[in-house]
């Protein structure tokens, strides 16, 4: 997982502030805010789910049921849709669209900077 994680990305144990050669730095709150070091084999990534990906500003497609999507600009929006228990991405740009496979939300940030050169705006 070392070599998928930025510095940005969001964890179950928080938000990767600093990557080292065998542990992570991670920003957390619990009562304030403080930091922690988690080793590369503790690491829990965050599984997509309804939930996260409208806290991540998606929004939910009317015409079909498993699909969200969010608008990067006025020709570029990112799909993701729910298929046999796992989340597809689909970017549509103009007439053409590739679908790679993602399983966690840091996964869907690191493709959303590559795409749009800036973070995805995460509030968990």
């Amino acid at each position: 997982m070392k070599a998928e994680l930025r510095i940005g990305n969001h964890i179950g144990q928080g938000e990767v502030m600093e990557i080292k050669e065998n542990v992570v730095r991670v920003k957390y709150t619990a009562d304030k805010e403080r930091t922690s070091l988690i080793r590369y084999e503790d690491i829990q990534p965050i599984p997509l789910s309804e939930e996260v990906l409208l806290k991540c500003g998606f929004e939910k497609c009317e015409k079909h049921e498993n699909f969200y999507f969010i608008k990067l600009n006025d020709w570029t929006k990112i799909y993701v849709a729910f298929h046999e228990k796992q989340y597809a991405v689909e970017l549509s740009v103009s007439k053409h669209s590739f679908c790679p496979k993602v399983k966690h939300l840091h996964q869907l940030q690191n493709l959303y900077y590559a795409l749009c050169g800036r973070e995805m705006e995460v509030s968990l």
